[in-house]
């Protein structure tokens, strides 16, 4: 591995905080992310640590997943 790879490893292991609001719809269950076999959960409500990698990994599922809903509230007219 040379020192730009070590580099961009340590980078993206470096733990970051995490916080997932609680859901308006009563949804308590923890938010897991897995990636290669290693798993992180991060309880709603509560800023958990993880690595940046599984951080960006998750912001991305929610941004996703918000923009599904405004479609699908878009394309039903509600």
């Amino acid at each position: 591995m040379n020192k730009i790879e070590a580099a961009n490893n340590e980078y993206e292991n470096k733990k970051v905080a995490v916080f997932i609001p609680k859901s308006n719809n009563g949804d308590r269950s923890d938010v897991i992310v897995s990636v290669n076999g290693r798993t992180w959960s991060a309880q709603r409500g509560r800023q958990v640590m993880m690595p940046r990698f599984a951080a960006r990994i998750l912001l991305n599922s929610i941004r996703d997943e918000e923009k599904a809903q405004a479609y699908i509230a878009c394309v039903t007219g509600e």
